[in-house]
């Protein structure tokens, strides 16, 4: 309750400023945004909601956290529905925003940019070897099937402009059924992946 309440008083602060034009992984930590960032120490904090249809009530975690989360198959009984037909149950997901640490699920409730940013490959023709293809490029440092079993996600380390990485990060990557989506606050729903790759010694882009 008392973390509860501390988050509407963050929220009721932040909301009232203006956007950010520009949005870095320096994003500033305000006296306001201290209230509500968790005491443990993240390597790159992101930020986890119940499902697609709460924006608010966040818990937070270190990336290798929730990575370990989709690689163990926390969310494997749905998966496993949603890959046999049962798409509406992608809703009930728990969704993830790798950019940063946020009060909400907005741009403006961004406290904290973890510097990284989540691409989102729809459909590629043969989604395995397409995999394969990714996690030989030096900046991928994660990458995962999507709950669909035909999409890829793909963690990639940033340093600088959040918006100018992601559409510089094209020049980098296959362009081919890659979605950009340059909102910071982009959600990814919460996978099942037992192959998951992972580089902790990837390269950090800048753009």
């Amino acid at each position: 309750m008392v973390l509860q309440s501390l988050m509407q008083v963050a929220f009721s602060n932040i909301v009232s400023r203006p956007v950010k034009k520009v949005i870095g992984t320096d994003v500033m930590v305000t006296q306001e945004s201290r209230k509500v960032i968790p005491d443990k120490k993240f390597s790159h904090g992101v930020t986890v909601f119940p499902n697609i249809f709460t924006a608010t009530n966040p818990r937070y975690m270190d990336l290798p956290e929730i990575l370990n989360r989709i690689k163990n198959g926390n969310s494997k009984n749905h998966i496993v529905r949603i890959r046999a037909g049962e798409t509406g149950l992608k809703n009930e997901l728990s969704c993830i925003c790798f950019s940063g640490i946020f009060t909400h699920r907005t741009e403006i409730g961004l406290i904290k940019h973890s510097g990284l940013i989540c691409l989102d490959y729809h459909n590629p023709p043969d989604v395995s070897s397409f995999r394969e293809r990714i996690c030989m490029n030096p900046f991928t440092h994660a990458a995962f099937i999507s709950p669909s079993g035909k999409g890829l996600k793909v963690i990639v380390r940033i340093a600088g402009n959040h918006t100018e990485a992601v559409r510089s990060l094209a020049k980098y990557f296959p362009a081919e059924n890659l979605e950009l989506k340059a909102e910071v606050s982009n959600i990814c729903f919460e996978s099942w992946d037992p192959k998951l790759y992972y580089n902790p010694h990837s390269l950090v882009f800048t753009p």
